[in-house]
């Protein structure tokens, strides 16, 4: 499996374990998530790591929670 690939599945996991399991239903935070998701992708692009994008991603988006 690519990393992009396993980066998408990882984020769409989180954004609906977060949505769904834990209870946060505001439309505007799932779009915030998404926006952040992309930024960790970008950042995982860029030094070729998507883990590290998306740690950074999942830890920025419990910050923001």
């Amino acid at each position: 499996m690519t990393p992009l690939l396993l980066y998408v599945l990882a984020c769409v996991f989180f954004t609906l374990l977060i949505r769904y399991a834990v209870g946060n239903s505001r439309g505007s935070d799932t779009l915030l998530m998404i926006g952040i998701f992309t930024f960790g992708g970008v950042i995982g692009w860029h030094f070729e790591a998507y883990e590290l994008g998306f740690i950074f991603a999942a830890i920025t988006n419990l910050l923001l929670w």
